[in-house]
């Protein structure tokens, strides 16, 4: 978990993979905006600014709408997915994007995103998108699918579907089994109302977690 404090910019915090620019993995900064992203398969690409320093140069946004900008610089390389929220707009977006095209979706009620586009003006784009992914999508989709009332759903609900073994070795919550080397890391709850957010060591299934104030 890296906390910075740039000499230019503003000062942020986010789970950070070695070797990687932070903004990879989820995070937020001092103007109160949060981002967490999913890497996209898509088959455009072109000769630019990689996602990587768009992530990051997110961390230095003071509203969603500067977020958005930077976002959808018309020099991005990649396609990518953002998830972005502003404790003082009480706001989330998500932001899937291309070299040559992006939708913002204002997010209201329950919503969830695995690695590959799903909003309606993007799911034309040439995508290869895994299995993982999209068994990943099937599970979260059937396992939200009671919960009619979005201000009743509880935190525990929300570790409880991304702790889930489902269709395992393409679970929600991944272990490293069998001939799948891949695993789930960590995993980041944010609590926007109550200014809070918790970093899940490992699987979120272990419930071995630290909080913190946003």
């Amino acid at each position: 978990w890296l906390k910075a404090k740039p000499r230019k910019g503003r000062s942020f915090q986010c789970l950070c993979y070695p070797g990687f620019i932070p903004g990879n993995s989820p995070g937020f900064n001092a103007a109160g905006i949060i981002q967490t992203t999913n890497y996209i398969p898509a088959s455009e690409w072109k000769v630019g600014i990689p996602r990587y320093i768009l992530n990051r140069a997110i961390f230095d946004a003071k509203t969603l709408a500067e977020a958005v900008k930077t976002a959808t610089h018309p020099e991005r390389g990649y396609g990518n997915h953002h998830n972005l929220a502003s404790r003082k707009e009480r706001r989330i977006l998500s932001l899937e994007v291309t070299p040559s095209k992006h939708e913002v979706h204002e997010v209201r009620g329950v919503y969830f995103h695995t690695n590959h586009l799903i909003l309606d003006s993007m799911k034309d784009q040439p995508q290869f998108p895994g299995k993982s992914s999209l068994t990943r999508y099937a599970v979260l989709k059937k396992e939200t699918g009671s919960w009619k009332e979005p201000t009743k759903v509880r935190v525990s609900d929300i570790v409880g579907a991304l702790s889930s073994h489902k269709r395992k070795p393409n679970s929600v919550c991944r272990h490293a089994t069998g001939h799948t080397g891949g695993a789930t890391l960590a995993m980041v709850m944010f609590e926007i109302p109550r200014g809070t957010f918790r970093v899940y060591k490992n699987n979120p299934c272990l419930g071995n977690f630290s909080e913190g104030h946003l």
